[in-house]
């Protein structure tokens, strides 16, 4: 299974091919399912449900949480809000705009993941961007790792940029 993620994921970085704004949103929620493969969260963690909560995007957060219905993260059902205000619970933080000073303060000091979809977004762990015509990542490893997470070695080598 993670050697046909990887596959995939290598085929999107590399392919050129125009993309949609619907088929866009469709590859920006399989490569957040897929990266919640390949890091680990502290196990003190004590939370009955996975909590991706997306801030400034209700269409996406729609589309994650009707993609991810059903489906379980580290043996956690999943539960996507598109409410976060300053949720102190979450797994994963999808963010659209540049994050607010609570925000950052928040995602700083959580055992959790941030994820930006724009290139010019700085503040996130991850930052999910469509180059051209295909997409690339960019991971904080150095920010993730002071917060106890541990990211898989695999996903590290396929990041454009790694700091």
């Amino acid at each position: 299974m993670k050697l046909v993620f990887l596959h995939i994921l290598s085929c999107l970085l590399f392919t050129t091919v125009a993309f949609s704004a619907d088929q866009s949103q469709k590859i920006k929620v399989a490569f957040t399912y897929q990266f919640t493969k390949y890091i680990t969260w502290p196990s003190d963690l004590k939370t009955s449900t996975f909590n991706i909560y997306v801030s400034g995007d209700d269409v996406f957060a729609e589309l994650l949480g009707k993609s991810l219905h059903g489906r379980e993260v580290k043996g956690l059902p999943v539960k996507v809000s598109g409410d976060m205000g300053l949720a102190k619970d979450g797994h994963m933080y999808i963010f659209k705009n540049k994050l607010s000073k609570e925000q950052l303060s928040l995602v700083e000091t959580c055992k959790c993941i941030s994820i930006g979809f724009y290139k010019e977004q700085k503040q996130e762990d991850i930052v999910l961007y469509q180059s051209g015509n295909s997409f690339a990542f960019d991971i904080n490893h150095t920010a993730i790792k002071k917060r106890g997470l541990y990211i898989s070695a695999r996903l590290l080598n396929l990041a454009n940029k790694v700091k």
